[in-house]
């Protein structure tokens, strides 16, 4: 039943969002706004080394404060949100922590790729 959950939010994500989205980069980090079709607002989060743009890497990120980690059978994480204002952190080990405020408007479809860069503090001294 969970599978059907995620597969049909995923459906819905692809089928509300439309292909004239405006693209922002924001400091190693990449924003397309679609508008949704219906009245979903969703974001879609996934993450890569600055290094190598191509890297999928499984971050642990939070939103407001709400922990999620790294999903084992999809690249991104698609969420349904409410309108408003959030503030997303990602970390991952041997990485900068990286934090952005967004956002989002009634009927929006977010697609964030965050690039985490390398952090320069050893992990041990």
């Amino acid at each position: 039943m969970k599978n059907v959950k995620i597969l049909t939010m995923c459906m819905a994500f692809v089928s509300c969002s439309n292909n004239n989205g405006d693209y922002k980069e924001i400091a190693s980090s990449s924003m397309e706004e679609h508008k949704s079709i219906s009245e979903g607002t969703y974001l879609d989060l996934s993450f890569y080394h600055l290094e190598d743009k191509d890297r999928f890497m499984p971050a642990v990120f939070s939103i407001n404060g709400v922990l999620f980690g790294p999903k084992k059978d999809s690249l991104s994480h698609i969420l349904p949100v409410q309108p408003g204002q959030y503030t997303i952190k990602a970390m991952y080990i041997g990485k900068a922590k990286k934090e952005l405020d967004i956002s989002v408007e009634k009927g929006d479809s977010l697609v964030l790729k965050i690039y985490l860069e390398d952090d320069p503090q050893p992990l041990v001294d």
